[in-house]
């Protein structure tokens, strides 16, 4: 019965522990949007990247004290990120299908110059957050890292969280995404990065989508989906970090009585 009791308890805690991790990683990815949001998280911040030309922001925060880094994408805010964002809406292959057939003849050419420039830009933009991530990571080597990000910037994490997998084979990671287009498609077809099985990718990679929300939907996700209610906010509302933040601070659990994240 000792035991029984003893388990029960470190269970109970590391649920705690993963909701406390799951509503940082979301204030983080909502507060990376304003500069100087995030102060009141007594976080350290380590490093600040800005690309005007790509329009990508990244922040290294560190907690000292349980040694993680947590590595922050903004999502979309700038016309120039509507770039990127066209090619990882282009990069389902049935909206190809359907442009295709729609594209006069004589205009298909101009198209294949667009859709190979739009690649060129995301490539450059995901190198750009690469570049900074990996910084941060090898300056706090053995840390555990903890990628998150928002809607576009929730899309560059899982990308990050897989590429460093690769890169940094013995650190630890974890990758929070919230209301984020799956990266299965744009990883595959214009990044051409190695695929990781998916269950290893449930261990580390953990997508937080809203039900009602459609860019959420988008493309097919990489690692665990959890979805959640949308307390009847309209759709823009559904996308909007703040709201997601706020239900997750009011104890807001997945649908369908998934297993809950644990951290291991």
């Amino acid at each position: 019965m000792k035991y029984i009791f003893i388990a029960a308890l470190c269970s109970f805690q590391a649920f705690c522990q993963s909701q406390l991790e799951v509503i940082r990683a979301a204030e983080l990815a909502d507060g990376i949007y304003v500069s100087g949001a995030l102060k009141h998280l007594e976080l350290e911040t380590v490093h600040s990247h800005d690309n005007p030309l790509f329009a990508n922001r990244l922040a290294g925060f560190f907690n000292q004290e349980s040694n993680t880094l947590y590595v922050v994408v903004r999502g979309t805010s700038s016309k120039l990120n509507w770039i990127s964002d066209a090619r990882i809406g282009s990069s389902n292959k049935i909206v190809k299908k359907i442009v295709n057939y729609l594209t006069p003849s004589k205009l298909k050419p101009y198209g294949k110059i667009l859709d190979s420039w739009s690649q060129g830009w995301f490539e450059e933009s995901f190198e750009d957050l690469k570049s900074a991530s990996n910084i941060l990571i090898r300056k706090h080597n053995g840390a555990t890292v903890i990628f998150t990000g928002h809607s576009y910037g929730g899309i560059m994490a899982n990308l990050l969280a897989q590429d460093a997998y690769h890169r940094f084979p013995r650190s630890k990671f974890r990758c929070h995404t919230f209301n984020a287009p799956g990266a299965a498609e744009i990883r595959s077809e214009t990044l051409n990065m190695p695929q990781i099985a998916q269950e290893e990718l449930e261990r580390f990679i953990f997508n937080h989508v809203r039900e009602s929300d459609l860019i959420g939907q988008w493309n097919t996700h990489e690692g665990k989906v959890h979805y959640y209610a949308n307390n009847n906010r309209w759709h823009r509302d559904a996308h909007a970090m703040a709201h997601f933040v706020k239900d997750l601070r009011d104890g807001a659990k997945p649908l369908l009585n998934e297993p809950e994240y644990i951290v291991e």
